[in-house]
């Protein structure tokens, strides 16, 4: 999904549901859930829990790892990682002079 799709559904969620301005989690599932993923409601459970990992929590320890220099991604992935979060730092700093 493109940066602008997601910040413009995370705004509707936000919106109109009150409750994830607050919960992240909340609002993870929303997103989620609208882009079609069908969660069980024990799945649903367990993922507003703190009994498995968050997939934040998930994303910056893989980070953390490879920046350490351990389990290095794939040279493509890596450049594709790069060019994506230069093109999302370009495209807020946009958003920012607007």
């Amino acid at each position: 999904m493109s940066f602008n799709y997601t910040n413009q559904e995370v705004a509707r969620i936000l919106a109109t549901d009150y409750k994830s301005r607050n919960d992240d989690k909340r609002l993870m599932l929303r997103v989620w859930q609208e882009e079609g993923l069908g969660l069980t409601d024990r799945q649903r459970e367990m993922f507003m829990s703190d009994k498995i990992s968050s997939p934040e929590t998930i994303r910056r320890t893989r980070q953390k790892l490879q920046e350490e220099g351990k389990f290095k991604a794939a040279k493509e992935v890596f450049n594709a990682r790069r060019l994506l979060a230069d093109q999302t730092k370009y495209t807020i700093v946009q958003e920012t002079l607007l």
